[in-house]
């Protein structure tokens, strides 16, 4: 596979072992190539061990591959783009990423997430809805941060 090349991960069917079969390993965090500094965050927050679109598309994405993904509705994809970018771009400054999402809540959840994984390395994030006032979007973000402080 090449940097140029995509993973199309997700999108067959899971298949079970056979009794001739190992079962499959349980992946760990660890095994996924995050920083360790990451790795203390995601045990902190609570994640237990990666679901299996994270297994599967965190190794490609901290490599720099795009990964396109396909997984049900509370798997973990979200964890899937934020945790490689914050990885990528931890202790950099100056760096801006567009986050492109087709709804509103995505969009938020997306920023949700980055907040609690990059905030500890200095990254923000920002939340701009069409037809939303830039500024007051800003102050809300701001005012979320205070609260959970």
């Amino acid at each position: 596979m090449t940097e140029t090349s995509s993973p199309n991960l997700g999108t067959s069917e899971t298949e079970t072992p056979t009794e001739t079969e190992s079962p499959i390993a349980v992946p760990k965090w660890e095994d996924l190539g995050l920083a360790p500094e990451i790795l203390e965050l995601v045990r902190k927050v609570g994640y237990q061990s990666p679901t299996p679109v994270q297994a599967e598309a965190i190794p490609y994405a901290v490599e720099g591959f795009d990964v396109l993904a396909s997984a049900a509705t509370g798997s973990g994809k979200t964890a899937v783009f934020v945790l490689p970018v914050v990885h990528r771009y931890r202790g950099k400054s100056g760096t801006l990423i567009l986050a492109l999402s087709p709804t509103r809540e995505i969009a938020q959840q997306t920023a949700a997430v980055f907040e609690t994984f990059g905030a500890p390395f200095g990254l923000k994030a920002t939340v701009l809805i069409g037809g939303a006032n830039m500024r007051l979007e800003e102050a809300a973000r701001l005012s979320r941060l205070q609260e959970r402080q």
